[in-house]
């Protein structure tokens, strides 16, 4: 199965949550950055994409942020119809393609992140993939504040950071990556045909 990203620093951190709780696993699937939310979208939509593919599955994983817009927007007209298989958010919310093995995901939210992303929040969400660590595992120079609705102070990863963050993860321990547990058995049920 190939996994599409968002991008570099996802595939790298992904890559890590496997290694460490799936320690001596052989990972199942590929996973190649899409350089953004637009492109991710965009292959996914392509016409053309299900013959380039032949009989290989594919899965897209967005940031469940702004990047929420665009997991919406994969697969909404008549002749692209799909079905939204998990609509729980805790597990990731997923949509696939009726008739195809392709899945458009968002991003698991974690317990502790619930004010950071929702379906009534939608594009206003806020959960990048580095949120799905815990504040202990995270640089706090890593993190800018911006001002949100009612000026309230809200966090963002600094883009720069990203590629040290991805570095970063690869030391810490398997309990870091707790959060990644749904998507990585929801990517799972993909290849065993459970979603």
């Amino acid at each position: 199965m190939l996994v599409l990203v968002e991008g570099e620093s996802d595939e790298e951190i992904i890559s890590a949550a496997w290694s460490k709780l799936r320690s001596g696993q052989p990972m199942p699937f590929e996973i190649r950055p899409a350089l953004g939310m637009k492109n991710l979208n965009i292959t996914l939509n392509d016409q053309e994409l299900f013959a380039k593919l032949g009989s290989r599955m594919i899965a897209g994983i967005f940031d469940f942020d702004e990047a929420y817009d665009q997991w919406n927007g994969v697969w909404k007209s008549r002749d692209k119809p799909s079905t939204l298989v998990s609509s729980v958010e805790s597990d990731g919310l997923i949509k696939r393609r009726d008739g195809k093995n392709a899945w458009a995901m968002l991003l698991p939210v974690p317990t502790a992140r619930q004010t950071y992303a929702s379906t009534a929040l939608k594009g206003r969400s806020i959960l990048s993939i580095e949120f799905l660590f815990e504040d202990k595992d995270i640089p706090p120079h890593m993190i800018d504040h911006v001002a949100g609705p009612l000026n309230v102070s809200m966090p963002k990863f600094r883009s720069a950071e990203k590629t040290s963050f991805a570095t970063h993860v690869a030391g810490l321990p398997a309990s870091s990556f707790a959060a990644f547990e749904p998507l990585l058995s929801a990517l799972e049920g993909m290849l065993a045909g459970r979603h």
